[in-house]
């Protein structure tokens, strides 16, 4: 026997939904359902036998020519009595609660938003997590039918439909649901994933970040930006890397904590080097890319911990010197002196002194010399 059926109990009904096997007493009601693809045993099949002729006459009155070795479209529907188990009952119970409960989402969706609830509490049903608690607001009600609620669910009825594999009257399913095909339950499990996902990023949203800041557990400063501390609420993480991708010289590797900002950085990233810098840069001074470093390009920059600095840097890449007013303007530097303005304003001042004494000027004030 199929390993999705068992035999029926002789005192109870199939469940009509997830098809367990139901003792009348205990139904929450019972309907008879007609059946076309009921495929009757081979005793019932001989009495079924009719001439051609017959044959032909049922299928001018039913609609069509009896299938070869089934009783056909042209053999009137079997009535079948089903019963609704308890689970499934409450189950129908909450999805009309929760129909009824958001008219907004049934205003932009339609009437069919009521069959997606319930296909997508079925399919929790069919999986072993039922939703117990139907208080959602209409954010909640759109995740559940958009991830789980569409496409529809066979029902243990269904399986007395021509389209599917046929059913017998004295079997039910072996566990509820047992009936589902392989790839729809494969369906069901990952829109629950996705489902479960969606509902754990809307808690960490609505979840208040602490206040305050934490500290670089080492006590210094993260390898990348040089600051000692973030806001609460992230995580700082142990880094180790070269000294040379860091834009330093050496052979050696340094070993540290990126902030918490860096770390979802180096994340994305996924490797050590020029752009693993950049990028934080970017983070820090332009996250939205709003004040022009889409298409800026950062040449020879160093990591904090590779640039000589002693002490943690107050704000992020406070250790970094614009070179160009592009990248002053995204540091929120002041632009960098013109060498050849600063060169003439020497010039002219060196020409008030005496050779010695220009000569200790320029050794205290160095400009590039002339080109």
């Amino acid at each position: 026997m199929t390993t999705y059926l068992r035999p029926l109990p002789a005192d109870a009904l199939a469940c009509r939904y997830c098809g367990r096997a139901v003792h009348p007493a205990d139904a929450a009601r019972i309907e008879a359902m007609p059946s076309h693809g009921y495929r009757p045993q081979i005793a019932e099949a001989e009495a079924w036998k009719r001439t051609v002729a017959e044959a032909h006459a049922r299928a001018d009155a039913w609609g069509g020519p009896p299938r070869p070795g089934e009783p056909g479209r042209a053999d009137p529907p079997r009535m079948i009595e089903f019963a609704t188990c308890s689970t499934c009952a409450a189950t129908l119970d909450r999805a009309a609660t929760l129909y009824a409960a958001h008219p907004a989402v049934a205003a932009r969706v339609g009437g069919i938003l009521a069959d997606r609830i319930r296909v997508a509490l079925f399919r929790l049903d069919a999986l072993g997590d039922p939703l117990t608690d139907p208080v959602m607001d209409d954010d909640d009600v759109a995740t559940l039918t958009n991830r789980l609620g569409l496409g529809g669910i066979a029902d243990w009825s269904e399986i007395y439909s021509p389209v599917h594999r046929g059913g017998d009257p004295s079997t039910c399913a072996s566990r509820p649901w047992a009936h589902l095909l392989p790839e729809a339950h494969e369906n069901a499990v990952t829109s629950h994933r996705a489902w479960r996902a969606a509902l754990l990023a809307k808690r960490r949203a609505s979840i208040p970040r602490p206040r305050g800041r934490v500290s670089c557990p080492d006590g210094s400063g993260c390898v990348l930006c040089g600051v000692a501390d973030a806001e609460a609420g992230g995580t700082w993480s142990s880094f180790r890397a070269s000294i040379i991708a860091l834009g330093g010289r050496g052979p050696n590797h340094i070993e540290g904590h990126l902030c918490p900002a860096d770390s979802a950085v180096y994340e994305a990233v996924g490797s050590v080097g020029p752009t693993l810098l950049e990028r934080s840069v970017f983070a820090h001074f332009d996250p939205d890319g709003t004040r022009g470093s889409r298409g800026l390009e950062l040449d020879r920059l160093r990591a904090w911990a590779v640039a000589g600095r002693r002490k943690p840097n107050p704000t992020p890449w406070a250790h970094l010197v614009a070179s160009d007013a592009s990248t002053a303007a995204l540091l929120g530097q002041p632009l960098p002196p013109d060498p050849d303005a600063a060169r003439k304003a020497l010039d002219a001042l060196a020409s008030h002194l005496s050779e010695s004494a220009a000569a200790e000027l320029r050794a205290l004030l160095p400009v590039p010399p002339h080109a």
